[in-house]
């Protein structure tokens, strides 16, 4: 398929709405001049009729400018899709290719890794291309360079009138079209919208010039429309037609587009799926490649497939990061299908990749590097390879010689090729641990299965100690309690446990309680003989320690107990109430 060119049909369309334009402008101009004096008008009427006499030719020249770039731009687009699909049907033949291969040898699942990578990223890479092609012939919204260029050139005759000034809305912070690369004047919206289009312009300019005024409330309503209807009686019915032909292929491309994302995305589901089967690692259908379309917020997602050496793969479009650097911008005019094809072409390393030249490979590698030693290594392009949630990194590519977490050095990427790309994607990738755990490796059983064994051990252990807290608390209120503690009491809350450090030591001091308990009861038998008279003293000496501040007391306990059974023995006395103990 040769470059596109305009057709006969087009440029008769483009000049039927010139055509009619200007035999609206004379008509109405033969009116005026009927109602002048001697069928001249004056000076300042003439200059101001003159002036939208020109916007209003300006507008019908842009409105054919609109069309015939639309038209090239369209069936660059077409042949684009076209070079897309047969990508399609390289990246499934490559991947089809080595996984038939790896099931006849000793395959390698650091290959396959990279192989499956650097095949996705090619593919998105140029469907992106088609998807910001698409954009462009929608609103002319300019995501690269090269159009950007085209249309914020000086020597542009039909400038855009999105993103200017007059494009913010009533809020006065919000737009209705704004975008850093610009506009190229040339998008569907640039001349249909019914505020800023080429169309009103020309037809508010057309009202002018016969003395009417446009719609007070804005919109494609009263004397809009009947103007538009008048110019499409004058002729321009023709150019309607050519734009809305143009707007039925432009569908047609668009479904064409995603019928080539479904059969790639089967065609990858049913391939790994298989493999995954094969290897017992069941891969469920549908659910190891999933992709999400959103407008600059494209991703490809690849899950499930631990077997391959993937946990997960994430390629990622982040707002207008991604670059197409060509000087014809992303869809080139003046290129043919051979080209579009050449552009999208897999790479020879990705297309002829086996097995017997993959373990070739890696043995050249190893010995390469056992050579060099601590030679410093080249810079190289660096994708998250590892089990971070952290997504603020991006990178422009795959990686390349990067070493695993047990130091064996992993295959070279196959990165796609870059010519005319820059970047953009942010490539993530969470590797999966592929050997086979050994029945007495419990942590590595129960991560396989996706369990997170650290989370576990930190609730495990979480656990036994609010357990050991609780039981330290009972022991010491049970404790108190026996010891005959009044409750409500100074040491009655300090012996509950009220604070936690205290609850964990009172477990400590179960032993010395329990012998506490002994000495009390003979505390209590000794003070039943004490005089009545010198019971007053005993009171007073048993309170002070009843009254300490610090509850290392307890651990005085028995010392204080022992004084107190030698004061009480040198009274040598009879008859305390027991009553006068408790208290």
């Amino acid at each position: 398929m040769s470059a596109p060119s305009l057709s006969d049909s087009v440029h008769s369309a483009t000049s039927s709405l010139e055509t009619a334009t200007k035999a609206f402008l004379s008509k109405q101009r033969k009116k005026r001049l009927r109602k002048a004096h001697d069928d001249v008008l004056p000076i300042d009427e003439e200059r101001s009729l003159a002036k939208r006499e020109r916007m209003a030719n300006h507008a019908a020249q842009h409105g054919s400018h609109i069309l015939k770039s639309l038209t090239m731009k369209r069936k660059a687009l077409d042949l684009a899709v076209v070079a897309l699909g047969t990508c399609t049907d390289a990246c499934l033949g490559a991947m089809g290719s080595h996984f038939s291969a790896s099931s006849s040898a000793s395959g390698n699942d650091t290959q396959s890794k990279a192989l499956i990578q650097s095949i996705l990223e090619h593919y998105f890479i140029n469907y992106l291309r088609s998807r910001d092609g698409l954009v462009l012939l929608t609103s002319g919204e300019c995501r690269h360079p090269g159009d950007s260029k085209k249309a914020q050139s000086k020597k542009a005759s039909f400038r855009s009138s999105f993103g200017t000034d007059s494009t913010a809305r009533c809020d006065g912070y919000t737009a209705l079209f704004r975008a850093e690369g610009g506009y190229s004047g040339t998008g569907w919206d640039e001349f249909y919208d019914e505020h800023l289009g080429a169309r009103t312009r020309l037809v508010d300019a057309c009202l002018a010039c016969a003395g009417a005024a446009p719609p007070r409330a804005g919109g494609w309503t009263g004397n809009r429309v009947k103007v538009w209807e008048k110019l499409l009686e004058s002729g321009a019915e023709t150019f309607e037609s050519a734009l809305d032909m143009h707007d039925t292929e432009t569908k047609a491309i668009t479904s064409k587009l995603e019928q080539n994302r479904q059969k790639l995305m089967n065609g990858v589901n049913d391939i790994l799926g298989r493999v995954l089967r094969d290897k017992g690692a069941g891969g469920r259908a549908g659910k190891i490649l999933t992709m999400v379309t959103t407008d600059k917020f494209e991703r490809i997602e690849l899950q499930n497939a631990n077997a391959l050496g993937i946990s997960h793969l994430l390629l990622e479009r982040r707002g207008d990061n991604v670059r197409i650097n060509d000087d014809g911008g992303v869809l080139p005019s003046d290129w043919d299908l051979s080209q579009w094809k050449q552009t999208m072409k897999l790479p020879e390393e990705l297309s002829k990749v086996s097995v017997a030249e993959t373990i070739k490979e890696q043995g050249k590698r190893a010995s390469s590097a056992a050579s060099l030693g601590s030679t410093k290594a080249k810079k190289r392009r660096i994708i998250d390879d590892s089990d971070s949630s952290d997504d603020d990194g991006a990178s422009d590519g795959p990686s390349i010689d990067k070493a695993t977490n047990d130091g064996k050095p992993q295959a070279k990427a196959l990165a796609p090729p870059t010519s005319g790309i820059s970047g953009g994607l942010k490539v993530k990738v969470k590797s999966a641990d592929t050997s086979t755990p050994t029945t007495g490796d419990i942590a590595k059983i129960k991560s396989s299965f996706g369990v997170d064994v650290e989370a576990l051990s930190r609730g495990r252990e979480n656990l036994e100690a609010e357990q050991k807290q609780s039981a330290a608390a009972a022991v010491a209120e049970e404790a108190a309690t026996a010891a005959g503690v009044r409750p409500g009491s100074h040491m009655f809350a300090t012996a509950s446990a009220k604070n936690e450090e205290d609850a964990v030591r009172m477990e400590e001091l179960k032993e010395g309680i329990n012998e506490l308990r002994e000495d009390v009861k003979s505390c209590e038998k000794i003070l039943k003989n004490v005089d009545p008279s010198k019971a007053e003293d005993v009171s007073t000496k048993l309170m002070e320690w009843m009254d300490a501040d610090s509850f290392t007391c307890i651990f005085a306990c028995k010392i204080s107990l022992s004084f107190l059974i030698f004061f009480c023995h040198k009274l040598r006395s009879d008859g305390m109430p027991e009553s006068r103990f408790v208290k």
